[in-house]
């Protein structure tokens, strides 16, 4: 990644406090015509995704670059590439780029008005692209009026017309519902144009002549051209039209030889075959794609249809087809879809019919609800341990339910469904009319994947559940529905409308899965054999429940067992303490809202929907929420209801903290309630947004909810304070959001978006105050990321706004930290009061690096010392004697040092040959040889350099002697010069210290401090140390960057402690100075931590009183 100049345009953006753009997943192709490119033996496949285009690799399909999202001017009509340059045409501009540097933002100029520069070349208001074609080194493009753009691809400038009239060609047609561009085989400079009548006509584009208007006798008159292409038999090409008819029109005797109807659907591409084995087959084929999905491919011999890809009944993409294309000489067909996926289909079968070989894919439709997988074992790439972290399970309303990898895009994909494309071939339906309906709700545990199914799903008008085996990315075999429902497996009539799933969840031992309905009844089944195992509450014909089921089976309720006998005594003191509970509470409707209410009103369940379910981390209790505005409190094993809360409003959503016990509850007047689940109070109320709640999610340690509403806002809220700690605002409603289990990333999903968006938190990776800038009062707007991969370098020559543009792009995927939240200066965050400790906000990795740096060094060590490499000329020079050839003598003039600073050349007129012997890294001598003869080797070569003038007037070693000489000491390090002024202890003087060690990394300090001392011979280096354990004293007194500090002091102290030992009275006085202010910094921290855990421990037992 290449770090962008600030230049004098660049702005301050607007960004997240927490959050920046990181990268979108799932996102494909926006259905957009790809580009083909090949570069030595890699061919390369272009694809745009909304601003930005991306690159794959055509083998294995992986993302080789990604450019910028700076595409303007509306959609995408063509993409084409020439060696490293892309060209990308839209409807009002052309882009260059050169890998992913912006080389011209517009080759065209905008026209003001239509009787402006019509002899120029402007694109006018009324007047858009609508075709690009790369034709040998000259790019072409055709607009809605019917001119033609000729550009050099080398100079990008326009090629001059022979006649020097305009550049631009005038060519006659209805282009108003689009063109096609095409050249035809050994025709030299002659290009085929066919416009919205369709109409053929030939142009050369040297001459800047119509060479001839085709009639084509026969042909489909009328409807528009869509593609053409020019097949391998010299003089004929394919025309498709929007009737869908395919014509062969052999060009040389303008005649039509056949042609083929594609259902009446509109041709979209064409492509023909050109392998061996089609040949040796005597079977040319020519692929077309078509509006409706659809890929045929056709027997251009027997004139008929050979077969479809994506087998009978199917379809290739579940939209319309933007390109199909054959590679040369190979028999696999590259198909893309507006399904946003790009596929490659081989032709190997027995009868010549293709089979998918490998795609890329993603949702055809936005999806409606995402989360993390896993929720128990904290896997991550970072931390070096599996990457089950890495996963979205994603839910669309395409009927697919997807696995999306955030870290290996090649990984990502369908949850399988069953054979559906073999029941498709038998039904003759597409398979997509076979696939379960879009998914309401989902939920997943990992603790017994590898044992049976562990994700659970429920659906649109459906009452049963499914679940799936993540392991195997399929669904599984059980179907989740009571034993006593009459019918099929589909419970979605209208009589039993009641019955119908609305929301799911999953106990975190894997071994349950629950199911809320609309009739209000909450259904309890078991993962592994799919039985029903009872309902909250306890219907008639519900099963026993695991508890009932268990007591039997222990024997444990047998008459006149101690146990029974106990149950029973203690039942009758649950009974009496209930039965004074409900005569206090007899006016139970008219508790306020949030009151415990008797649970004897509400033994039949909610009054209505049911919105969420959720069970403890211990399995012990049940939550369930409904639109009645009630939570009810369930024991998990004997289904008793345990307690009741009502609310005014509706609940919408319910999520769980399992780790903390904490309960969210999105309720329909826009606030979010946050209960405590031992205690079953209310701990939170966050209020601020002013639209429906669609999702939201706490973090892994509960200490954060992320909340997204429909007016496309998402809150950031901190439970320990209640504070709402960021704000941010999208262009479209956030349908779904998930936070990763370490907490580095949010992912959210949009309205008509098809990816998936991820954004990194910034606290991991730089200092963010959240407390003394107070609540955001402005939401912050932020732009979707995209699937960038590759930044570079952005030319801001002749002051293109694009490439301005370009940078305010980069600079937003990786904000800058503001001066208004005063995180721009460590410094600038100082105590409230006089003796409070702070802490400097470093990075943790920063001081924490310090601590184990030496282990660092020792694994980092390597095993055996590096060998030079055996080096030789690049040739010798010989002299010859006869025929005998020799090696020649060194002259002395190959060393003719400068002896006057007139010449050019006289800056690299250096002694090389007693220079490179001072400064090589020559092992061949002995180390007795070295240390007897290098030093006097080197002072004679730079001693001879510099009485000669060979130095260049730029040295470092001049410059570092004149440093040197002016002040009197020697340069060791940045850090000493900035030690020397602090002798008069001014407090600026320290702060500048503070800024270069806090702006320095971790083996940068080290470097830096090592440099200080040479050893006890060292008066100037024992001085420097004087002064830094003075001013570590200074730092420790003040209290400041308390992290930061107790990290520099303990490296100084590995560093020079033996040095230190043996110090003098002045030294040893300075250290004893240093020893008291640790002493006291570490007394008053260590009061501070045991006063909060006390009030922390006080705070927790205050549950029970």
């Amino acid at each position: 990644m290449v770090a962008l100049p600030r230049h004098k345009h660049t702005r301050t953006l607007q960004h997240s406090r927490l959050f920046a753009p990181y990268r979108a997943i799932g996102c494909i192709t926006d259905g957009a015509p790809f580009g083909i490119n090949r570069l030595g033996g890699v061919t390369f496949i272009t694809t745009t995704v909304g601003k930005a285009f991306q690159v794959f690799e055509a083998d294995k399909l992986r993302v080789a670059i990604v450019a910028p999202p700076l595409l303007e001017g509306g959609k995408v009509v063509g993409i084409q590439s020439f060696k490293s340059r892309t060209f990308v045409a839209t409807e009002r501009r052309i882009q260059v780029w050169d890998r992913v540097t912006l080389v011209s933002g517009n080759l065209l100029e905008c026209g003001s008005s239509k009787g402006e520069g019509e002899d120029s070349d402007a694109l006018f208001e009324d007047s858009k692209l609508v075709a690009l074609m790369l034709l040998g080194d000259v790019l072409l493009a055709l607009t809605s009026r019917g001119r033609l753009h000729l550009w050099n691809v080398h100079s990008l400038e326009p090629v001059p017309a022979p006649s020097g009239g305009p550049n631009h060609i005038e060519i006659e047609g209805d282009f108003r519902t689009g063109g096609v561009l095409a050249h035809p085989t050994t025709y030299l400079n002659k290009l085929l144009i066919g416009d919205g009548a369709g109409r053929l006509r030939l142009w050369n584009i040297r001459s800047r002549k119509l060479v001839h208007a085709f009639e084509l006798q026969g042909a489909s008159t009328g409807a528009a051209v869509t593609a053409l292409e020019a097949s391998p038999a010299i003089d004929v090409v394919a025309m498709g039209q929007t009737d869908g008819t395919i014509s062969l029109v052999n060009l040389r005797y303008d005649t039509l030889l056949f042609t083929l109807r594609q259902d009446k659907v509109p041709v979209t591409s064409l492509s023909f075959r050109t392998d061996a084995s089609a040949a040796a087959q005597a079977c040319p084929m020519l692929a077309s794609g078509g509006q409706d999905g659809q890929v045929c491919v056709w027997d251009l011999k027997a004139q008929r249809l050979h077969s479809t890809v994506g087998g009978a009944g199917g379809t290739a993409h579940q939209g319309p087809v933007s390109r199909v294309f054959f590679f040369p000489r190979e028999p696999v067909l590259l198909t893309a879809g507006a399904d946003n996926s790009i596929k490659t289909w081989i032709f190997d079968a027995a009868d010549g019919s293709a089979r998918f070989l490998r795609g890329r894919e993603g949702h055809t439709a936005p999806p409606r609800r995402i989360r993390y997988y896993g929720d128990v074992t904290e896997a991550s790439m970072g931390t070096g341990a599996n990457a089950e972290g890495c996963q979205i399970l994603s839910a669309g309303s395409d009927r697919a339910f997807r696995v999306f990898h955030t870290a290996r895009d090649a990984q990502s994909r369908e949850m399988s469904q069953g054979p559906l494309l073999k029941k498709a071939k038998q039904l003759h339906v597409r398979p997509e009319e076979l696939k379960l309906a879009p998914i309401l709700a989902f939920a997943a545990s990992e603790t017994r994947a590898r044992d049976w199914c562990n994700v659970i799903t429920c659906h649109e008008g459906d009452s049963n559940a499914y679940v799936w085996k993540f392991d195997n990315r399929a669904l599984g075999k059980a179907v989740l529905r009571q034993p006593d429902w009459a019918g099929d497996n589909v419970m979605s009539s209208p009589e039993n409308l009641e019955r119908q799933a609305l929301c799911v969840g999953i106990t975190a031992c894997g071994n349950f899965g629950v199911v809320g309905t609309r009739g209000g009844v909450v259904y309890l089944y078991n993962m592994q054999s799919g039985e029903a195992r009872g309902s909250f509450p306890r219907t008639r014909a519900a099963k026993s429940t695991p508890h009932d089921s268990m007591r039997l089976a222990r024997g444990q309720a047998r008459p006149g067992s101690v146990w029974a006998a106990h149950k029973s005594v203690m039942d009758k003191g649950v009974v009496a303490r209930n039965s004074q509970t409900h005569e206090k509470g007899a006016a139970g409707k008219g508790c306020p809202a949030g009151a415990s209410l008797p649970t004897h009103f509400f033994h039949q369940g909610h009054g209505g929907p049911v919105t969420g379910v959720q069970v403890d981390c211990l399995s012990r209790v049940l939550v369930s929420s409904g639109l009645d505005g009630m939570l009810l409190f369930w024991d998990f094993k004997t289904h008793a209801l345990l307690a009741v809360l009502k609310l005014d409003v509706g609940i919408a959503q319910l999520e769980i903290a399992r780790e903390s016990e904490l309960l969210a509850a999105a309720c329909d007047d826009f606030v979010v309630r946050v209960y405590d689940m031992m205690t079953r109070k209310l701990v939170r109320r966050l209020a601020g947004h002013t639209a429906q709640i669609s999702d939201m999610c706490f973090s892994r340690d509960g200490r954060r909810l992320v909340s997204a509403s429909v007016d496309a806002t998402v809150r950031v809220w901190d439970l320990p304070t209640g504070a709402c700690v960021d704000w941010l605002r999208f262009k479209r409603p956030v349908t779904g959001l998930t936070l990763s289990h370490t907490g580095e990333y949010l992912c959210t999903s949009h309205v008509d978006r098809l990816g998936l968006y991820m954004w990194a938190d910034r606290s991991f990776f730089q200092t963010v105050d959240l407390c003394s800038s107070g609540p955001p009062t402005t939401p912050c707007d932020l732009d979707e990321p995209t699937v960038l991969t590759e930044i570079g370098e952005l030319s801001l020559e002749n002051g293109d706004d694009s490439a301005r543009k370009a940078e305010d792009a980069v600079l937003t995927r990786v904000p800058q930290a503001s001066e208004e939240e005063g995180l721009s200066d460590p410094l600038a965050i100082s105590p409230k009061e006089e003796g409070l400790i702070t802490l400097a906000m470093l990075p943790r990795a920063h001081w924490q690096t310090l601590f184990q740096l030496e282990l660092i060094k020792a694994r980092n060590k390597p095993k055996e010392p590096p060998k030079a490499p055996p080096r030789a000329p690049f040739f010798l020079p010989t002299m010859h004697n006869g025929v005998i050839p020799t090696f020649a003598p060194p002259t002395s003039e190959a060393v003719s040092p400068r002896t006057n600073g007139n010449t050019e050349d006289g800056a690299d007129a250096v002694d090389t040959s007693d220079m490179a012997q001072a400064w090589s890294d020559d092992d061949d001598k002995s180390d007795d040889e070295k240390q007897s003869k290098g030093l006097s080797q080197q002072g004679r070569a730079v001693s001879a350099a510099l009485n000669a003038g060979a130095l260049p007037a730029g040295s470092r070693i001049l410059k570092r002697g004149k440093k040197g000489a002016s002040r009197g000491a020697p340069v060791r390090s940045r850090l000493g010069a900035l030690l020397l002024e602090t002798q008069t202890g001014i407090q600026e003087q320290d702060n500048a210290v503070t800024q270069h060690l806090m702006t320095l990394g971790p083996p940068q300090v080290d470097v830096e401090m090592q440099a200080l001392c040479m050893g006890n011979f060292d008066e100037d280096g024992m001085k420097l140390l004087r002064l830094t354990a003075s001013y570590l004293t200074r730092q420790l007194a003040s209290r400041r960057h308390f992290e930061a500090m107790q990290a520099y002091l303990s490296r100084f102290l590995q560093i020079y402690a033996p040095m230190l030992l043996e110090a003098g009275p002045s030294m040893r006085k300075v250290l004893g100075n240093l020893r008291d202010a640790q002493k006291e910094a570490n007394e008053q921290m260590k009061d501070l931590v045991q006063h909060n855990l006390c009030l922390l421990g006080f705070f927790v037992n205050l549950k029970g009183i």
